[in-house]
């Protein structure tokens, strides 16, 4: 059986460091019953652990309760419950079998080995992950992510294309800027961004309802184009509209 006989009426004064609850307030010599005494257990207790207030059902209030860090005290952590939480709600935290560390909504942190179901991202994403011009030009990874802006550099996607009409005004293209028009028949293609060499492949074309003719290059450089096209009688001849596609290594 526990017993403690209290020979200072404030025995809770001196054991928790001035910290003095109604509860224990006890008469000089009084012998504390075992509820009492597990009371005193409690408030002990709660006292080493950081608590100042605890309700009558056993609640520990929020801005009373503070983690302290073992090896620097001043080091602490308080749960906030006030600030987000529905009036009236208790939200359950169940801890998983393992060590953890807290992620925050706005801290940068790394996630490893983590299972993202249905995520929305409503932010670019940078990081390794993501296929660097390098990589979309080996064009073997199956695993790197794409970006629009990347996806160019693969060796299979067009680098640049354009259609104007035979007097050299460009009506549509990507990567092409407005053409020259060289002469009869002659156009001068102006690549936005030049290809990495003059190793690349550039097919013309025309159309036209007026003669039977063909396209053909007579010059090309990384940036630029020259496009002759000619009748069958190899006459220089402008066609109602020129086209071009390039493919190859962009710089």
């Amino acid at each position: 059986m526990r017993t403690l006989i209290l020979l200072l009426g404030w025995w809770g004064d001196v054991i928790l460091g001035c910290h003095a609850y109604s509860f224990q307030t006890f008469a000089v010599g009084e012998v504390l019953t075992a509820a009492k005494m597990d009371q005193v257990e409690v408030n002990i207790r709660d006292h080493q652990h950081g608590v100042s207030s605890v309700s009558a059902a056993g609640q520990i209030f929020d801005d009373s309760f503070a983690i302290s860090g073992s090896a620097d005290a001043t080091k602490k952590v308080r749960i906030e419950v006030d600030t987000l939480l529905t009036t009236g709600a208790t939200r359950v935290w169940t801890a998983p079998d393992a060590n953890i560390t807290v992620v925050g909504t706005d801290t940068a942190q790394q996630l490893d080995n983590k299972t993202l179901v249905t995520p929305v991202i409503n932010t670019s994403v940078s990081g390794t992950a993501l296929a660097a011009q390098a990589a979309m030009e080996a064009g073997t990874s199956t695993a790197l992510l794409v970006t629009p802006g990347g996806q160019v550099f693969h060796p299979l996607m067009l680098k640049a294309w354009g259609e104007a009409n035979a007097a050299g005004s460009l009506a549509a293209g990507a990567n092409m800027d407005a053409p020259t028009d060289t002469g009869t028949g002659i156009i001068t293609w102006n690549l936005t961004t030049d290809m990495s060499g003059v190793n690349y492949s550039a097919v013309p074309g025309m159309r036209t309802t007026s003669f039977n003719g063909a396209a053909r290059i007579s010059s090309q450089a990384a940036g630029t184009v020259e496009v002759t096209v000619t009748n069958y009688a190899g006459t220089a001849t402008d066609p109602d509209a020129h086209s071009i596609v390039c493919a190859g290594d962009r710089a």
